[in-house]
């Protein structure tokens, strides 16, 4: 049965198409594998904004950031190390703790997606996926068909509730404000951002981000924390497409993995056999402990061996 691609959060690792993976332990196999010419690349531009409102003790927050059952069954067995996701510190950061009563606390997620790279079906076709196999070992069990390039941000809004209003309403007004005002910000048409509404005053935020020299802001205001995101996707400059970094991946099937773990080790095998047949060869011419017909007879062993092997 011919399985379908899997579609995977990149959690902010460096991928690229050709990669290799190993959906079990979700390991990835990344120099030098089988060569990939960038004709065989096929590289488009997209424009995809998504946004979403996370609530503070929402219990699929780590799903709606990308860790399916997969990811989280590879986290918690230590096959990801969680440290080193993009948001990590975010998920760290408690906002359900008995102290948070008194405050506010919006949560917006952003992902931007801007340009795909894919290997061609043509360059799949001409018996490449059988040297996906053969170079894998069975040590892989896809290939990294297609990577999607873009930016992940989270902007963490908190201010303490006054005493004069109820957590539900404060939780509303910030969070209808917080999404006109944002959406507005992101929008790579602005000319020039707008004064912050009062509904933000004494709001403190902290970005996250999933490029990597712009990982996180701390203890700034709405307006401070808007520029920064434009400043982190390019918004207000010339962007190089370079910086993107992987949000997404599509994975390919590599069939008959066992077969092809089975001819690698079989290949090992004959490498190894040959050379101690070399060396045996070489150690016995050595000590002349054979005559002349008695060598030329072991040389016709060898051979014969050796095409039955290989």
């Amino acid at each position: 049965m011919t399985q379908k691609p899997i579609r995977l959060s990149a959690l902010g690792r460096d991928v690229k198409v050709g990669d290799l993976y190993n959906y079990n332990t979700d390991f990835f196999l990344q120099k030098n594998t089988v060569e990939l010419l960038d004709e065989n690349i096929d590289t488009a531009s997209i424009f995809k904004d998504s946004s979403f409102y996370l609530k503070p003790d929402d219990r699929f927050k780590r799903r709606r950031l990308g860790i399916n059952s997969h990811l989280d069954h590879n986290i918690k067995n230590g096959n990801v190390n969680a440290t080193n996701l993009w948001f990590n510190a975010y998920l760290e950061k408690s906002s359900t703790k008995e102290d948070d009563k008194n405050v506010v606390t919006i949560d917006f997620f952003f992902r931007l997606k801007r340009c795909t790279k894919r290997i061609n079906e043509k360059h799949l076709r001409n018996s490449k996926l059988y040297d996906y196999q053969s170079f894998s070992g069975g040590r892989v069990t896809h290939l990294v068909e297609e990577v999607v390039y873009g930016a992940e941000c989270i902007c963490s809004m908190r201010r303490d509730l006054d005493q004069s209003e109820t957590k539900e309403n404060a939780v509303r007004s910030l969070h209808m404000a917080a999404k006109a005002y944002i959406h507005e910000a992101i929008n790579p048409n602005l000319i020039s951002l707008k004064e912050q509404p009062k509904e933000f005053t004494n709001v403190i935020c902290t970005n996250y981000c999933s490029l990597s020299d712009k990982i996180i802001k701390t203890q700034c205001s709405i307006r401070e924390s808007c520029e920064w995101l434009r400043e982190a996707v390019g918004f207000d400059k010339d962007f190089a497409g370079g910086k993107w970094q992987a949000v997404e991946i599509v994975l390919r099937y590599i069939p008959d993995q066992i077969g092809a773990q089975v001819l690698f080790e079989m290949k090992n095998d004959f490498n190894l056999e040959k050379e101690q047949i070399r060396a045996q060869m070489f150690d016995l011419s050595e000590s002349k402990a054979l005559e002349p017909i008695a060598n030329e007879e072991f040389a016709q062993v060898f051979l014969l061996k050796m095409d039955y092997v290989h």
